[in-house]
């Protein structure tokens, strides 16, 4: 069940729906993943979806990439993924009751073996179920976890998906077989690299990172989208975060990474007037792809007052695990 909070509501990564999938492969380079959809996905009546295909934390040489099944109306579904802003309590609590996973693939580099995994999953409070062996490309081996809820206590928001799942789940011996794997890429820590750049924020007002970063002793910097449903949903935790922040003379700041035209920046602003964000957001320069190394939304950045990035690169919207982060910062600065 935390696994499945933790995408759904506070990590989202790339999602993408099945609808519009016309060759009905999904690839996932950066976790060395090629998934051929079966036939019975293709035609699913629910909408299934994918999340994750990247390293846990970036560095670790952990991937993990999940399935799903969404027993909703396609037309709610795609509703929901869009315009996440929009969604009331109810809306969002349905969704999530009506989302239930078909399998994980996980993959550990660095010829480590499936004790090093459920050891790494447990220690990020990951609950691992039964693992099948799929296979190794070079140093990195790659492992299913078909951990499914018992289908007698499969309940669903509209009763009549149930059964579709139950029957996508009898599936799982014979996932193997749509499955391709080849050697993902190991993204070296970010510790120690340096932010430079010139840019302006949402207001236009002309921003340089080294006196941005000069007026605090911490900053964090939350990259995020206008299109991305987790990102949105913790911006309100975002603003009251940063009153704490500034307490102990740190500060939030955001980087709009859609921010590129005058579509992306008038959807990004309006998101900040909905969710009440009132601290800094940035808006990208010319060499930010290479100066932020991104692989989902959010990403969460620590930089000291040198512009020097610390401590660890969160991703996904992990909003319990930031005040921490920053106080440990903290302390070791002392």
């Amino acid at each position: 069940m935390r696994r499945l909070l933790c995408v759904l509501v506070l990590c989202l990564v790339f999602v993408s729906m099945a609808l519009g999938e016309e060759d009905g492969v999904w690839d996932f380079p950066e976790a060395g993943l090629t998934f051929t959809l079966p036939q019975a996905y293709l035609e699913s009546q629910g909408v299934i979806l994918y999340s994750d295909g990247t390293e846990y934390i970036s560095g670790d040489g952990v991937y993990g990439t999940t399935l799903w099944y969404t027993g909703l109306e396609a037309s709610e579904v795609y509703r929901y993924l869009t315009l996440p802003q929009s969604a009331t309590a109810e809306e969002q609590t349905r969704f999530i009751a009506s989302t239930l996973p078909l399998f994980t693939v996980y993959g550990i580099n660095g010829g480590r073996d499936e004790e090093a995994l459920r050891t790494y999953l447990v220690s990020h409070g990951v609950a691992a179920g039964e693992m099948a062996f799929l296979g190794s490309v070079g140093e990195c081996s790659f492992f299913l976890d078909a951990q499914v809820p018992d289908g007698e206590s499969v309940t669903l928001a509209i009763p009549d998906f149930a059964e579709e799942y139950l029957a996508l789940l009898e599936m799982r011996d014979t996932i193997p077989d749509y499955l391709a794997f080849r050697e993902p890429p190991v993204y070296a820590l970010l510790g120690g690299n340096v932010f430079r750049f010139e840019t302006v924020d949402t207001e236009g007002n002309p921003i340089s990172s080294e006196a941005l970063f000069s007026q605090h002793e911490i900053t964090m910097i939350n990259v995020w989208a206008s299109w991305c449903g987790p990102c949105i949903r913790e911006m309100p935790e975002l603003e009251k975060l940063n009153a704490l922040f500034a307490e102990k003379d740190c500060a939030i700041v955001g980087l709009l990474y859609d921010g590129t035209d005058d579509y992306g920046i008038s959807e990004g602003k309006a998101v900040m007037e909905d969710t009440g964000v009132t601290y800094t957001v940035l808006l990208p320069w010319a060499t930010m792809a290479t100066d932020v190394p991104v692989q989902a939304f959010p990403t969460t950045f620590f930089v000291n007052r040198q512009g020097e990035i610390v401590g660890e690169t969160i991703v996904g919207a992990y909003v319990d695990r930031y005040a921490g982060a920053l106080d440990s910062l903290l302390e070791a600065l002392k």
